[in-house]
């Protein structure tokens, strides 16, 4: 689901187990097992999406969390756990046995249209690179705000995702993958290379004057490459 608005509620129930189910429409409920503190007043609460994502320092206003290089995407949807959501924090007087939280989008999700491939034609992998652009790796982020820290990227950084298939798709279908959010500017570049049942080939882009793509925080960013001539 991308977010409309960029704080989405979601329901959090802090009881026996840790878990998370998606319904019929795309609403999370969570579950999760807190130490009960029977005699401290005042209680914050965070939550980070996917876990698999976080690397907790004790440092609430700086969490270090992943955004996976390699994704495993379908034909309908990015890979759920190259999904970042930050909640909204949460204070209460007591210990609460449930809590409506508010969840913000940290990544670009990119559908990708490509043209000019042959008909019948199916992709098994994708592989998105630009040079000089974090596209993949770890950020921090403050807890409090929702957004990146002031510690900002870390030293494990990719200048590229790779988008794999379990199941090839069509190569008439869009490509959906997340990324970290990035601008190419009028003179910037990008490579695509594309693992199909007819071969791999490569593209570079190069933005032309007067142009620039942005792959925004929190939105769907849709753009196309044209391999006609390549494949």
């Amino acid at each position: 689901t991308v977010f409309d608005d960029p704080w989405t509620e979601e329901n959090f129930d802090a009881v026996e187990s840790s878990s998370a189910n998606i319904d019929a429409f795309n609403k999370a409920t969570f579950t999760a097992t807190f130490i009960k503190e029977i005699n401290d007043t005042g209680f914050n609460y965070y939550a980070i999406y996917p876990y698999s994502a976080v690397y907790f320092n004790d440092n609430i206003n700086s969490v270090r969390i992943t955004l996976p290089r390699e994704q495993n995407s379908t034909e309908k949807s990015f890979d759920g756990s190259a999904d970042l959501l930050v909640s909204k924090p949460v204070t209460s007087q007591t210990q609460a046995p449930s809590l409506k939280m508010q969840f913000k989008r940290l990544v670009s999700v990119c559908k990708l249209n490509i043209k000019g491939l042959q008909a019948g034609m199916t992709i098994s992998k994708v592989a998105f690179k630009a040079e000089n652009k974090a596209l993949s790796g770890s950020v921090y982020v403050d807890c409090e705000t929702g957004d990146v820290s002031s510690a900002g990227f870390c030293n494990n950084t990719n200048n590229n995702v790779v988008i794999n298939y379990a199941t090839p798709i069509d190569a008439a279908k869009p490509v959906f993958f997340t990324c970290h959010p990035v601008e190419f500017a009028e003179g910037d570049s990008f490579t695509l290379t594309l693992t199909t049942s007819g071969g791999e080939y490569t593209k570079k882009v190069t933005l032309p004057a007067g142009r620039k793509l942005t792959l925004s925080q929190g939105d769907l960013s849709t753009f196309t490459v044209d391999f006609s001539g390549i494949a």
